[in-house]
């Protein structure tokens, strides 16, 4: 018998904090008067999947969140609004000063765990509700355009719903690929952005698909959230053959972290402190974290995958018969991450994937291994 349960705690701080993710804020404050912001969790059996209105999501709040509710099988995922607390406040190894990025502050990495573990005891407690089967829509919707030179977004969109024993149904998840920047540098105020809209105007959990190098079509994000759940709403379902879910994690092999040959000119620093800086911040290892539906498998990144990356797993997926939806910003954030050509054309994506021009292939690899065993 495989039960439900869902629970929502407010991520929005007390007092004003920097924002995060667009560093020509020159680390800002909040303002009052925007939206509240969430962390929203979802147990599904003895799998946990949360989605977090914040930049990211460092792999120390991971580990915090794990240490407080004991839960293994945890997938968490950051929305990616450009308009939430600068999420380096809770990463551990940030530890030096970068103009427009906030530091660590452990206050904030023990008030955000906090918080976040409370949305899963939450759901635990109300896990009481029995799911009779799982369905899956997928669907190409033309809400995203590429940011770099030769890109091309993976447009699809892909929802999961559950179905309850006493014949009701709601989503669980939906994922779309596309920066979530419909409010840009100039907004000071707290903005769930379209993940945000999406999730309190329809239900269900929002997960950023491969938008490593895709930006959303303008839109205000009401409307935006609302063709994306319009499009779903019309597209097939593809019915589970019985209510299952597994988790897994797959290791991603990385090279030996080392700044892009435009890193230290960018930021005004020399090449060896851009090899400190980058040795630094590099987590040590990270991981594919693979939640599975029946014949659909959700691939979470802990990163921003191009949408090359992000459609190339997809593809790999439909020749095995498996839907697949690749998951950005999912228990951790090695940077973005490329295609080796891609790469090598330089810009500011490159310039932040961390550990050098084969990430890309190391994650196919990692996704081609784990579709293997399924």
């Amino acid at each position: 018998m495989l039960l439900f349960g869902a629970g929502q705690t407010d991520l929005t701080p007390p007092e004003p904090l920097p924002l995060g993710g667009y560093t020509e804020r020159h680390g800002a404050l909040f303002e009052p008067g925007g939206d509240p912001i969430f962390a929203r969790a979802r147990v599904v059996g003895d799998v946990v999947l949360v989605s977090l209105e914040l930049l990211t999501v460092p792999e120390s709040l991971v580990a915090a969140v794990r240490a407080k509710t004991g839960e293994a099988k945890l997938l968490m995922v950051a929305t990616h609004t450009h308009c939430a607390p600068d999420s380096q406040m809770l990463n551990d190894r940030m530890t030096f000063q970068i103009p427009g990025i906030a530091t660590f502050r452990r206050r904030w990495l023990n008030w955000m765990s906090d918080r976040i573990a409370e949305a899963i005891r939450e759901a635990r407690a109300n896990q009481q509700r029995q799911i009779a089967s799982f369905d899956v829509r997928q669907v190409s919707l033309p809400y995203a355009r590429a940011r770099r030179p030769l890109g091309v977004p993976d447009n699809w969109a892909t929802e999961v719903d559950m179905h309850f024993s006493d014949g009701q149904s709601e989503p669980l998840l939906r994922t779309f690929a596309a920066h979530p920047t419909l409010y840009g540098s100039q907004e000071r105020k707290l903005r769930g952005d379209w993940p945000g809209a999406l999730m309190s105007r329809h239900g269900g959990l929002a997960f950023p698909g491969a938008i490593g190098d895709v930006s959303p079509v303008p839109e205000p994000p009401n409307s935006f959230a609302d063709a994306i759940a319009r499009g779903l709403h019309g597209a097939p379902a593809t019915v589970m053959a019985s209510a299952s879910i597994e988790f897994s994690s797959e290791p991603i092999r990385l090279d030996t972290p080392s700044p892009h040959p435009e890193f230290a000119k960018a930021n005004g620093i020399t090449p060896a402190l851009a090899q400190s800086v980058v040795s630094k911040f590099a987590p040590p290892e990270a991981h594919l974290t693979i939640i599975k539906f029946g014949n659909c498998m959700i691939i979470g990144v802990p990163g921003e995958p191009s949408g090359e990356l992000g459609r190339t797993i997809r593809l790999m997926g439909a020749k095995r018969g498996i839907v697949v939806a690749v998951v950005s910003h999912a228990n951790g954030w090695i940077g973005y991450i490329l295609s080796k050509a891609d790469y090598e054309r330089g810009g500011y994506e490159a310039q932040l994937s961390m550990n050098g021009p084969n990430t890309g292939s190391r994650i196919i690899e990692a996704a081609r291994r784990a579709l293997s065993q399924n």
